[in-house]
C-alpha cells in the first residue's frame, strides 16, 4: 500500500526592499533567521556612509498596507535623519575599501628602479647573442652598439 509523506517545508521571508536596500545586515543570518520574519526591525544596523540621494523612495505603500509598528518606527527615524542631515548639508562619506595585499609579496620590498632604456637594450643584445652561442669579437660588438647608440638617439 502506497502512502503519502508529510513533506515539511520550511519557508524564508524575505526582508522589504525599503530595508534591504539601507540596512548592513540585509540578507545575512540576523536578517533572515529573526528579524525579517517577525517584521519587527530588531536587527536593523543603518549602513555607513549612506545619504538621503542614495536611498530608496520613502515606501509610503507599504508604510500604509503592510509595516508592523516597530517597523514603521525605525523607517521613519533613518529617513527623518537622513533628511535633516541633508537640509543641513552634512555628507557622510562612505567607509574606505580595504585593498587586499598581495600574500606573494614580501612587505618589506623595496621599490625597483627605472632602469634607463640604453641598459635594458644592451642586456637583450647580450642575451640574444649568448642564446645563439656566437662567438662575436670586439671589433664587431662596438659596431654594433654604435649602431644602436645611433637607432635610438634617431627615435
Amino acid at each position: 500500500m502506497y502512502t503519502k509523506k508529510k513533506i515539511e517545508r520550511k519557508f524564508i521571508r524575505l526582508p522589504p526592499s525599503w530595508c534591504s536596500a539601507i540596512c548592513e545586515n540585509s540578507m545575512n543570518e540576523v536578517c533572515i533567521e529573526s528579524c525579517a520574519p517577525k517584521r519587527d526591525a530588531s536587527g536593523f544596523c543603518l549602513r555607513q556612509g549612506l545619504n538621503l540621494p542614495d536611498m530608496p523612495h520613502f515606501p509610503l505603500r507599504e508604510w500604509n498596507e503592510e509595516m508592523k509598528p516597530a517597523e514603521r518606527q525605525v523607517c521613519a527615524g533613518v529617513y527623518l535623519a537622513k533628511v535633516t542631515d541633508h537640509l543641513q548639508g552634512v555628507r557622510r562619506e562612505p567607509p574606505s575599501i580595504r585593498v587586499r595585499t598581495n600574500p606573494y609579496r614580501y612587505r618589506n620590498d623595496a621599490i625597483s628602479q627605472n632602469i634607463p632604456l640604453q641598459e635594458l637594450l644592451d642586456s637583450v643584445q647580450e642575451g640574444d647573442s649568448l642564446d645563439n652561442n656566437q662567438k662575436v669579437s670586439e671589433g664587431e660588438t662596438d659596431r654594433h652598439d654604435e649602431a644602436d647608440r645611433e637607432a635610438t638617439t634617431i627615435k
